[in-house]
């Protein structure tokens, strides 16, 4: 109960491959240099440091065979946003991330008023989807909505995305 649940989660992810002596080795020496005190990178690198030393061909195993489990996930965010995700091998989500920063660099040094991460999360949807703004994406939208809320303006009601949620009502007519 000294852990908070994402550093314990964090901990058991980094030693993973690890047998229980190596574990309980690694436990005690991340609970040595304090982790309780650490925020979750601090104590998911410590962690991966000690998993490195106590086995360092099995990290390294573990790093080859999870590149085959690279995927891209959709959640629901608040505020009407969704996460997408790609769980990349570190070169590739790192090329990702260049490529968008480069471009956000060279639109901001040409005066482009949106933020960096607003330049980069719009490049990331046209270069995704290949159209020249990001806001002209053409899709098609699965929206479960009561008939009173789609006609009448001042009704309460809301829609339901189904596998994303709810959405309020205006937002949905629009």
């Amino acid at each position: 109960g000294e852990l908070r649940e994402r550093v314990a989660e964090q901990v058991v992810t980094e030693t993973r491959h690890l047998d229980a002596e190596q574990r309980q080795a690694v436990d005690a020496k991340i609970a040595a240099a304090g982790i309780e005190k650490m925020g979750v990178r601090a104590a998911a690198s410590g962690a991966r440091k000690h998993a490195y030393e106590a086995d360092p061909a099995g990290y390294v195993r573990r790093g080859r065979t999870e590149r085959k489990h690279r995927r891209v996930s959709l959640r629901s965010a608040p505020d009407t946003m969704a996460l997408l995700t790609g769980y990349l091998p570190v070169e590739q989500g790192v090329a990702c991330w260049a490529a968008l920063r480069k471009q956000a660099d060279r639109l901001k040094a040409a005066g482009d008023a949106r933020s960096r991460d607003q330049i980069m999360a719009d490049t990331l949807v046209e270069r995704l989807t290949g159209q020249a703004c990001a806001s002209d994406i053409n899709l098609e939208v699965h929206l479960l909505m009561p008939w009173d809320t789609l006609l009448d303006p001042a009704a309460p009601g809301s829609a339901l995305i189904p596998g994303m949620g709810p959405l309020p009502g205006p937002l949905a007519r629009d």
